[in-house]
Parts: structure tokens; C-alpha cells; sequence
């Protein structure tokens, strides 16, 4: 009789199978090599977002007590690496299948954020907030911000923007987000096109989404119609100051670096 003790779970047998550790399965799939052990233990139920996780990554559906499929839980089953790359043959995007996709994407969040700005429900930001954190989870799960970095590159990636010399003489963070260089010649109602390379440096990116939320926010102070208490004024009014000094801090990491 087996020893039920000692016998493997499915996913451990699958992980094994592609002759990886804990640690770096866990990393494919985005999570914690403490989860994927405490799965493979039976110490922790398997939850729907791992199961779908392991599906993406491998094409087997699996459920608490092991692969969702009759065929997977006799002794004869097995699982190859030849297994995991036919699959990621059918399932992977090209260049033009990953541009669908990312319109597919936009198309969601743009609904999203236009139902939640229906006139009473007010989460119009808080949903927004939301889908940036969840982005920035993504990226940090699957380690994909030197793989963005790279594409940014081979794009060569810019962005243009339209402002008068005072604007930028007015806002010096964003005077220095557009690399914009005062010269006393200038005169304050004179209009400048300014280019910015886009994605180069993290830290510019990060600034840009950190203006991004204080031009939001100031917007939202300064809506005549809004429902916002004297109390939330305040608070979001502290919010920018606290918004403004990081920016100022993140600033000056990049000053003095040409991209």
C-alpha cells in the first residue's frame, strides 16, 4: 500500500517535471515560492487566481485535489517540458495578436472608468487608482520592467507637448519633466513644442503618473460642482502639497542626466 504520506502532489509532479525548483516556478507564475510550498504541501487550499495562473503557464486546469482531468489521476500520467512548449506555441501572442490584445484591454478600462463616472456613483477615481496598482502589480510580479524598458528603447518612444514660458516658469517639476531650459529671451506668452523621450528612465515614468495624480486631484479642488466636503478639500488639498514634495524628491534623482 503507498505511503500517502510521501506521494507527490500533481502540481509538484508537473513543477518537477520541468525541472524547476519552487522558487522558480513560483516566479513564472507571479507569486511566492512560500505559496506555491504550502500548495504542494496541501497546507493551503488552491485559490482561483493561482489555478489560473498555473493553467496560463502550463495548459492543465487544476483544482484542490490535483489536475481537473480523469486521465491526470491514474499512475500512467505524465507531464514534459514538450508538453509546456506545445503549448505555449498555440497560446502565446505575436506582434500583432499582443497589439489586439492591448486594445482589447484599453476598451475594458475605458468602460470601467467611464461606468463608474455615471452621475451619483462617484468611484471615477477610486477605479482609476485601482487599475494603476494593478498594473504595477503585474509588473512587479512577472519582473517586467527591464523587458519594458527594452521595448521603450526599440521604439524610441517620444512625447510632445504644447506650453506657454510661463506655464512652465509657474511649475518647475514640470518644467523639468519636458527638460525645458529658461532663457530671459523668452516671453511668458510664447508657446513652445517640447519633446520628451518616453520610458528611458523609470524614474521619469513614475513622475509622470505622480503629475498625472496632482493635475487629477487639483481638478477635483477645483470643480465648482463637486460634492466634496470643506473637510475633503482640505485632505485633498494636503494630498497635493504631499504629492508636490515627492515629486520634487523623485526630481532630483534625474536632474543632470541627459536620456
Amino acid at each position: 500500500m503507498p505511503n500517502k504520506k510521501n506521494k507527490k502532489s500533481d502540481l509538484t509532479i508537473v513543477r518537477e517535471a520541468l525541472g524547476l525548483t519552487q522558487s522558480q516556478f513560483a516566479e513564472r507564475l507571479g507569486v511566492s515560492a512560500s505559496m506555491i510550498k504550502k500548495v504542494e504541501e496541501g497546507k493551503r487550499p488552491l485559490s482561483p487566481d493561482l489555478s489560473a495562473r498555473i493553467f496560463a503557464e502550463t495548459g492543465l486546469i487544476f483544482v484542490n485535489k490535483g489536475v481537473a482531468d480523469e486521465a491526470w489521476t491514474n499512475k500512467t500520467f505524465s507531464y514534459t517540458k514538450d508538453d509546456r512548449e506545445t503549448w505555449m506555441k498555440e497560446i502565446q501572442f505575436n506582434q500583432k495578436a499582443a497589439e489586439a490584445a492591448a486594445r482589447l484591454v484599453s476598451k475594458t478600462v475605458e468602460l470601467m472608468l467611464v461606468a463608474a463616472a455615471r452621475p451619483g456613483l462617484q468611484k471615477s477615481y477610486q477605479v482609476w487608482n485601482a487599475i494603476f496598482q494593478a498594473l504595477e502589480r503585474v509588473k512587479n510580479e512577472f519582473h517586467m520592467e527591464k523587458h519594458i524598458e527594452a521595448e521603450m528603447r526599440d521604439r524610441h518612444m517620444t512625447e510632445t507637448g504644447r506650453f506657454t514660458v510661463r506655464e512652465l516658469r509657474a511649475n518647475p517639476p514640470l518644467a523639468r519633466l519636458w527638460n525645458f531650459r529658461d532663457d530671459p529671451k523668452l516671453k511668458d506668452d510664447q508657446a513652445l513644442l517640447l519633446e520628451k523621450t518616453v520610458g528611458r528612465l523609470p524614474i521619469k515614468e513614475l513622475f509622470n503618473i505622480c503629475w498625472q495624480h496632482r493635475e487629477l486631484l487639483s481638478e477635483i479642488v477645483r470643480t465648482k460642482e463637486s460634492d466634496l466636503t470643506d473637510e475633503q478639500k482640505l485632505k485633498m488639498e494636503q494630498a497635493l502639497q504631499s504629492i508636490d514634495k515627492q515629486m520634487d524628491h523623485e526630481t532630483e534623482k534625474f536632474i543632470g542626466h541627459t536620456i
